[in-house]
């Protein structure tokens, strides 16, 4: 897919081809599932609620004792930079989601893993939802006990 091939991604400090970003099987993310996740939408090439986002990535950083991210106004400047190196994709795209994530990193490196990426939305299939709604699913999981793990 020729979108595969143009869409740019941060990880690690560096922006690097989608198809390049990789952590490592030592991660914190991937061995003990210690990671934060935001997901943002553009709406007319503007994130959707960015202070929320915001506001929430802090607290879920916060509670996972993940340290040495970026702070919120580096974060706005790499969303910014995200979609400016995205442009000609978005311009084909429309509105695109957008995921951040960090984890604690690869113990033998000492440095968290922070990294932000698009999502390619099927704008078809949301329209379909939007117009005849989608199915509900419910669930008889029942969440731990806030003494367990945070929310």
């Amino acid at each position: 897919m020729e979108s595969e091939k143009t869409r740019i991604g941060y990880l690690h400090g560096q922006w690097r081809p989608h198809h390049e970003m990789h952590i490592s099987v030592d991660d914190g993310g991937f061995r003990q599932a210690i990671t934060a996740v935001e997901r943002l939408r553009t709406y007319r090439g503007r994130i959707f609620s960015l202070e929320a986002h915001l506001r929430r990535w802090e607290w879920t950083t916060q509670k996972l004792s993940i340290t040495g991210l970026p702070d919120s106004t580096e974060i706005q400047n790499l969303l910014t930079e995200l979609l400016e190196k995205n442009q000609s994709l978005i311009d084909l795209q429309d509105d695109v989601g957008i995921t951040m994530f960090a984890t604690p990193g690869d113990p033998y490196v000492d440095q968290p893993t922070f990294g932000l990426h698009l999502n390619l939305l099927n704008h078809e299939r949301i329209a379909q939802h939007r117009l005849k709604g989608q199915p509900l699913i419910i669930s008889d999981v029942q969440q731990p006990a806030t003494t367990c793990w945070p929310r």
